[in-house]
Formats: structure tokens, sequence, C-alpha cells
């Protein structure tokens, strides 16, 4: 008798994106790799479901429960039962310094399984309704719950706290000198979609603090996911230039649909900067926006003029009406560059209001073209005509650059979290590259290598054999000869069809010739096949990585690359005088600020990055060292209003 057929068992790493894609994260947290690591069965089930659904409704009907709700999700909900405790004078606490308030949790979570009972969380909670993220007026100090339990966590080396108002329950993960991690559930979420819940029983529940070995403890996983930097540089970096890769691509089809009007007497090699500076432009922008630099929190500017919410508003469209009517709308490529010129040149209007920022990064007269302008006028002065960048290429040009492909789907990237030494890094990596014009038909192969391949070398190969074509093709492409047999001999579906067919521009002759080949094409960030038709302007890479020095420098070497090099100049006597560093002295503040660092060879700026931060270091060390920090503020000059910021990175 046959058996009944298993239905296929979705991939865990798609189950572990789909719950990140549910939460609202911010700053480093875990990533979909170390979640298969450690979850590779996925999320614990969560049995109280019933009794969660009671509570909730209670709570929201009376909230005068409001203690009593808490106290349940912390007590039953998770699991954690006796180890929390309210709050009590052994509790971590800590008062900050230049507004004199003193920081204490409402709750702490203590391990009563280890000598000690160390505290392993710390819990915050706030009337109904609190903004968790928004300043606090109760005191002196305009804080909001958010950063005092950051600055909490950070002064006592208690990394994890829980912040909660009733509805609103967020993770906040902090240690000294190090980005703040967030991670915040929405209470009414975990009935409308329990794999919220599931999440957050399995990461904050009794099971992960106390059951389970150190290492898969949730701030050893939080570590190790922040530790893997140079996998999400090198991932966005190879995101970025595929975006740059469909810009360039959008633009030359325009331009021959207009018999070249419009990359007129252009080089390849300046479309490409052009390109790479548009991109590099909302790279910046989305770290200012995230990190509040610019006023993403006006509603005005969110909805019609920032970078990072523009991308949520380009996919509800493709949700309601699909992608196709995206093809016929250039809205959102006319609003980003409005975006550059406001940043640049500010906004002076009673309803929003912008300083000019001014800079050569986005000064619009640098490459005029993008705007459809000549060179040599003034963007002041010159009526703007902007190169046809549809709304579709926009969507998929802005999901490469605002989310990671993690186990089979996006999940949204967090440019408050990217040390600036990896942003660094990406604008290194499309250093080696650059655009020309190609004279005769190419197939854009897919392969560790991404070569551009001349279909007519392509198919003299195969006159040659199918043992020269597997040969060739996997020197070309970095593949191997098996992947690429198996590639030739792909059908090809009628959508691959009608799609190949419309980058041949309609040429059915063309069609034949390189659909024997499909299969080893790789495809833009629309899905779409790439192909470079004769006269066409393509991206390829110019050098190679090691001729242009394009390597990752990790944070930790540059850093003591720096430290060696520095001390010499803000010690004396230091390192050169006494080989005791408890006998090495700190030059004045005064002497340090009037320092100046070279570094002639720079890339990504890593090691000059490095050095601002030893500095900034030192330089608040020689404050602190003198006597009379009134005076030392007035000669010296550390920042106005009460002190130096909290945050050690700020």
């Amino acid at each position: 008798m046959p058996t009944a057929r298993r239905a296929p068992r979705p991939k865990i790493g798609s189950h572990h994106a789909e719950w990140l894609s549910l939460v609202q994260t911010s700053g480093p947290f875990l990533t979909v790799p170390v979640l298969e690591k450690v979850l590779p069965d996925g999320l614990e089930a969560v049995s109280r479901m019933p009794d969660l659904r009671v509570a909730y409704a209670e709570w929201l009907n009376d909230p005068r429960l409001h203690q009593r709700w808490i106290a349940w999700v912390l007590t039953d909900l998770l699991g954690l039962g006796d180890a929390v405790t309210e709050a009590q004078d052994s509790d971590p606490t800590y008062r900050q310094p230049v507004h004199d308030v003193l920081l204490r949790p409402s709750y702490s979570v203590r391990d009563r399984t280890t000598a000690g009972d160390p505290v392993v969380l710390l819990v915050h909670t706030y009337p109904p309704g609190t903004p968790l993220d928004r300043p606090l007026r109760s005191d002196a100090w305009v804080a909001s719950p958010l950063d005092r339990a950051a600055e909490l966590a950070r002064a006592t080396e208690n990394p994890l706290a829980l912040v909660t108002d009733g509805s609103s329950w967020t993770l906040v993960w902090a240690r000294p000198g190090e980005s703040t991690g967030i991670c915040a559930w929405r209470a009414d979420l975990w009935l409308e979609e329990p794999i919220t819940l599931r999440a957050f029983v399995t990461l904050l529940g009794a099971r992960r603090f106390f059951a389970l070995p150190v290492e898969q403890g949730l701030a050893q996983l939080l570590g190790e996911s922040a530790g893997r930097q140079q996998e999400v540089a090198d991932q966005l970096g190879t995101q970025v230039r595929h975006a740059v890769e469909l810009l360039i691509g959008t633009l030359d089809r325009a331009d021959r649909d207009r018999h070249g009007e419009l990359l007129a007497e252009l080089e390849g090699v300046e479309v490409y900067r052009g390109a790479v500076t548009a991109i590099m432009r909302l790279v910046f922008l989305f770290v200012a926006e995230e990190r509040r630099l610019l006023p993403i929190e006006d509603q005005r500017y969110a909805q019609t003029l920032a970078a990072s919410t523009l991308r949520a508003q380009l996919r509800e469209r493709a949700d309601r009406d699909g992608e196709d009517p995206l093809e016929r709308s250039t809205a959102a490529w006319h609003r980003i560059l409005a975006l550059f010129r406001a940043v640049h040149g500010g906004i002076e209007h009673d309803a929003l209001r912008l300083p000019a920022y001014g800079g050569g990064l986005f000064d619009p007269d640098r490459y005029p073209f993008l705007e459809g302008r000549p060179p040599g006028g003034s963007w002041r002065e010159q009526r703007a005509d902007p190169l046809p960048v549809d709304d579709r290429t926009m969507l998929h040009l802005l999901d490469a650059l605002q989310t990671l492909l993690q186990g089979g789907a996006r999940v949204l990237l967090s440019y408050e979290a990217l040390d600036v030494e990896q942003i660094g890094h990406v604008y290194e990596g499309l250093l080696d590259h650059t655009a020309v014009r190609i004279t005769d038909t190419a197939l854009a192969c897919a392969g560790k290598l991404e070569p551009e391949l001349l279909l007519g070398d392509i198919e003299r190969w195969a006159t040659a054999g199918e043992a020269v074509l597997h040969e060739r093709l996997s020197k070309k492409t970095g593949r191997s000869a098996a992947a690429i047999a198996k590639s030739l001999n792909t059908e090809l579906s009628d959508e691959r069809r009608a799609r190949l067919r419309a980058v041949c521009g309609g040429d059915d002759r063309l069609l034949e010739r390189i659909a024997p080949f499909h299969g080893l094409l790789r495809e833009d960030l629309r899905g779409d096949p790439l192909v470079f038709l004769a006269g066409s302007l393509f991206v390829t890479q110019a050098l190679d990585r090691r001729s242009s020095g394009t390597y990752y420098t990790p944070r930790s070497l540059a850093e003591e690359v720096v430290q060696h090099a520095l001390d010499p100049v803000v010690y004396d006597p230091g390192p050169a005088q006494e080989r005791d560093p408890a006998k090495w002295r700190l030059k004045p503040a005064a002497e340090l600020l009037e320092l100046r660092v070279a570094d002639i060879a720079m890339g990504s700026g890593a090691f000059l990055v490095a050095a601002c931060r030893y500095l900034a270091a030192r330089l608040q060390e020689a404050w602190d060292n003198e006597r009379q920090p009134e005076d030392a503020a007035a000669a010296t000059g550390p920042p106005a209003g009460g002190g130096l910021p909290a945050d050690p990175l700020e």
C-alpha cells in the first residue's frame, strides 16, 4: 500500500528570516546564520497561548492590572518564575553624572543556579502608552527609556535589558564602546503572528538563561552575530555593486532608446562614477536617517522626501498593483534627486527646515547628467530634466541596499549597526570596477568570478566540442565543469524566453543564438537575464583586487596598529622613554587637539577611523585628568551643553 508523501520541510533559514522580518530591530542583532546554527530545528513551541489571550484581554480592559500583566509575562509566559525579583538595593544601579539621574531597573532576573546569583537580565517598566524610543521629560536628562536602559547596561556591564510599557517589549543589548542592539516585539502581534511569540519565548525564556550551555546564551549569540562583520560587509558590498549595475543598465537602455542622446559625449568611467556616487549618497542617507541625524521623525519629511521610507512605499504599490505599473513612473528617482539637493542646499520653508550641509558628496553639479543637465552650469539656474529611472528599478535597487538575503529571504539591514569601517569597505569594493562600452554582444555569466563573455567566443568554444566548452567556461566563471554542464542542460521556460527576448531588444535571431547558453546567465536585481548588446554600457572589473588593495581591514587589527603608532606621540614620557606603561604620562588636551594624522594610502579609511576613536578616548582621559574641568572646557573646547554624550561612540 503506498504511503502518503510528506510535505517538504521549509528551510530553517527561511523560518528564522520570517520572524526577523516581523519584529523591529535596530543596531546589531541576531543573524540568520547564527540562528540556523544554534536553533537548527527552529523556534520552541509555546503552550500558554490560551492563557496569554485571556491575560492580554484583561490588561487591555483594566489598566490597573498593568504590573500584574508584566509580572505574568516574565514569570509565567517566559517561565522565569522566582528568578524575577522587584527592585532591590543589591540590584545594579548607576548615577548619570552630568544630570545626576539615578538609573535602576524595575525588576532583575538572577541566575539562582550560579554562585552569587548574578544578574542575567535587567527589566525596566513604564506606564502604558509610554513611547520607549522618545525622550522622557520627567527629569533633567532628556533621554528615552531605551537610551537609559542602554546606559545602565553599559555602566554596570550587564549587557541585556528588557524595556516595556506592556504593549511593546524591547530587548536592549549594550556593551561598553559598542553600538546598541535593539529588538522590539509587539504584544498584539503575538496573537496575530504566533511565530513572533515563539521567538520571544525562545530567546528570553528560562531555558535560554539557565538550562543551556553558556555558548548558547542570548548574550553570546548576540556577540557572535555582531562579530560577523566581514560577512555582512562582503555581502552588502556585492549587493551594492549589483545596485550600481542595475542603475547603469537602466540608464544605458534609456540612452539606446533615445539614440544616444541622454549620455552623449560621456565616457563610461564618468557614468560609472556618477552611478557610484548616487548609490553611496543613498547609503550615507540611510545611516544618517537611522541615527536621527536627519528629521526622519517629521512626518512630512518621512513620507515625501526620506530615503529610508521609500522602499516600503514602493513595495506597497507593487504588492497592490503588481510591478508592471512601476515601470511607467519615475517619481521615486525624482524624489531621491530632490533629497540630494535638499541635503546639499538646505530647505527653508514653514513646513520643513533642513540646514544646508554643502560638501562634495551631494553637490548636484558634480555629476549633472544624473539630473539631465549639461556640464558647466549651476543647479540653481539650469533646468533639470532627470534621466528616466523607473520606479521598478528603484524598488529593486533599494531592496539591494536595505536588505540582506539570508536563509532564502530578505531581512531588513540596520545601517545603525554598521561600523564606519564596513561602509568604507563597501565603497572600496567599488573602486576595482568601471563601466565600458562593448563592441559585440556579451553574456553576463553566473559564478564566483561573474565574467562578461563575448557570445562569439562561447559559440567558437561550443563548435570545438562539449569538453572544450565546459573547460573554458569553468575557468572563466570559477564554476565546476559539472555545474556548467548542468546549467547548459537547463530547459528554457516560456517566461524565461519572454524575458530573454525583451533584453535582446526583440531580435529573434539573436535570441536563438543565446538560447542554448541561457542557463549560464546571471540575472539583474529585477530578475531579468543579463545580456549586453553591441554598443551598450556595462559594469566590469577593471583591476584585480590584489592590485587595487581592496581588502577588508578588521576593526581589531586597525585599532592595534593605531595604538602602537600613536602611543609614542600622545604620551610624554611614553613607550619611547619608558617600558613600564604605568610611568607614561598623557599630554594635555590642548596638545592632543593639535595633533595631525595622515594615511597617505587611505582606502576604506579604517585606520583613520581607528585613529579618530583612539584620540577621542585619550582626549576624554585628558579632560578627566585636568584639575579644573570648567577652565579646561574653555581652553580646549569639549562639547558645550553639559559635558560629553553618554555613549562613548558619540
